[in-house]
């Protein structure tokens, strides 16, 4: 049971580093973006864009 805890969170953390390259990737390539650009080029919410700003 505890070895699945931490493949479960092993993965959160995987795509949350994910979402954050892309996010990175997105600025390098547009320059400046608004939260609400930023969230439609990670496929996310807003307020997990605003997490990861």
């Amino acid at each position: 049971m505890i070895e699945e805890e931490v493949q479960d969170a092993s993965v959160v953390v995987y795509k949350k580093k994910q979402r954050l390259q892309q996010a990175l990737w997105l600025i390098y390539q547009q320059g400046v973006c608004t939260l609400s650009q930023l969230a439609k080029g990670v496929h996310t919410s807003v307020p997990s864009v605003t997490e990861l700003v």
